[in-house]
């Protein structure tokens, strides 16, 4: 989520989501990826239009960090896979050994447009 939806929202649920399931793990907690301004809401796009939006939406934030490591995402719903598709690419590009994702509700993919 880029700063300008989390100072709207006032939380970014999936980072909440993300330190509480580090504490209860024992696991290191630790932002990778940022998201760049100006781009569209997902939710108002098509399906192909939602893969074509993501794409380059985030930067790296932490590549030393990355290499060889296994990384969990969290992500707060799960539509089309675009988001979570994008971000296991970028962290994969930058040496991540293995991407894995939890979501923590889907949506009705019936509901998304398919051209």
């Amino acid at each position: 989520m880029n700063r300008i939806k989390k100072w709207e929202r006032g939380f970014n649920q999936s980072e909440l989501i993300a330190k509480w399931l580090s504490e209860t793990l024992n696991k290191p907690y630790l932002p990778l990826l940022k998201e760049k301004s100006h781009y569209k809401t997902q939710k108002t796009l098509s399906y192909r239009e939602r893969f074509l939006n993501i794409l380059d939406r985030y930067k790296i934030l932490n590549i030393k960090k990355i290499s060889s490591k296994n990384i969990l995402i969290i992500d707060d719903v799960f539509t089309t896979g675009a988001t979570i598709n994008e971000c296991a690419r970028i962290i994969k590009s930058f040496g991540g050994a293995n991407v894995y994702s939890l979501t923590i509700a889907r949506a009705d993919i019936k509901r998304v447009e398919l051209n």
